[in-house]
């Protein structure tokens, strides 16, 4: 799981999160599907590969900045 891999320390309260949370729950999925898309960018053709790259870097590390603001309680959590 990506947010596991970001931050491990945070192992508990991430999977207590991901249980009680459907919106955290949400953006680490997002997490996962931005980072594998990111991993095939290179499979992509030249003329869109550096646009993709980086669209999905950039989206990567928007979710990362926002898993990391609800664990340390800088969202306020069930968002939907």
């Amino acid at each position: 799981m990506s947010a596991l891999r970001r931050f491990p320390e945070l192992e508990l309260k991430i999977r207590r999160m991901i249980a009680a949370d459907q919106t955290f729950r949400d953006m680490c999925e997002e997490l996962a599907e931005a980072e594998a898309a990111l991993s095939r960018v290179e499979q992509l053709p030249l003329p869109v590969r550096e646009a993709r790259k980086a669209e999905w870097q950039e989206i990567t590390e928007r979710l990362t900045r926002e898993i990391d603001a609800a664990l340390r309680g800088n969202q306020p959590p069930n968002m939907h």
